[in-house]
């Protein structure tokens, strides 16, 4: 157990350092909450970037095992000259099965390209929250979002 603790605790350390500085967080946030975004206070919405960026980085570390030992394939990019968003189309290739396509949606930002969505085989894992959260926020309210993003995250 002290050990896999240690493996994990290397993994969130390698992620915070290399991966997580290139996600956007909050433009995920933004398009998750959809219209309710613009109904929340700076300080509710700083809340639930943070609460949305743990259940996230947790997702993800649980789902990343599942493609050990893949190759993968990053296909050409096309993008417009001066283009602010691009679609990286990557897949991940497995003897004896179909391909799985993953495609990063990335914004330009001041501190360059970010990713602020993933799709695996055409499922945005942001935008799957969209209907969820919006329940949520129209029975409880930005606070109750809050709250059920702290419940998940403990």
């Amino acid at each position: 157990m002290r050990l896999l603790t240690l493996v994990l605790s290397l993994f969130f350390a390698l992620a915070e350092q290399k991966i997580l500085p290139h996600v956007d967080f909050r433009e995920a946030a933004l398009l998750a909450m959809g219209r309710s975004w613009y109904t929340a206070t700076p300080a509710q919405q700083d809340q639930v970037v943070n609460e949305f960026r743990t259940m996230l980085v947790r997702i993800y570390s649980n789902s990343i095992d599942v493609y050990r030992g893949q190759t993968l394939k990053v296909l050409p990019v096309r993008m417009a000259p001066g283009a602010t968003e691009v679609t990286v189309r990557n897949r991940y290739l497995s003897e004896g099965r179909p391909p799985v396509p993953v495609e990063y949606s990335m914004k330009k930002t001041p501190e360059g390209w970010k990713i602020y969505d993933i799709a695996v085989e055409g499922v945005s894992l942001v935008l799957t929250y969209r209907a969820e959260f919006e329940n949520i926020t129209r029975s409880s309210g930005i606070d109750g979002l809050i709250k059920r993003l702290q419940q998940k995250n403990a």
